[in-house]
């Protein structure tokens, strides 16, 4: 059994998606309805992964309450970080197997 995602995953995931959203672009503005529908989750539960990854400086938000999502070159880092750590994760259990 695998443990639920922690807050920080919830918010890399965030960001990842953000980071799909706008093909990359820095400071491009996305509704956070758009990020729910591409994370498959009602825009009410990213309550607490966007303030994370705000708080953490990986993104800046526009509106209140929240309606847009601006991914910050930190969010881009991190969302880059968990990605190889992801694969070297997945490599050494290959490895054990």
């Amino acid at each position: 059994m695998t443990d639920a995602p922690t807050l920080e995953t919830s918010a890399l995931h965030l960001c990842k998606a953000l980071h799909i959203e706008t093909d990359g672009r820095p400071s491009w503005p996305v509704a956070v309805d758009t990020v729910a529908d591409r994370l498959k989750k009602p825009a009410g539960e990213l309550h607490d992964a966007i303030y994370y990854a705000k708080m953490n400086g990986w993104l800046g938000t526009g509106g209140v309450p929240v309606h847009s999502l601006v991914l910050t070159s930190a969010g881009q880092a991190a969302t880059a970080r968990a990605k190889v750590a992801l694969s070297r994760s997945r490599s050494a259990e290959r490895g054990a197997a």
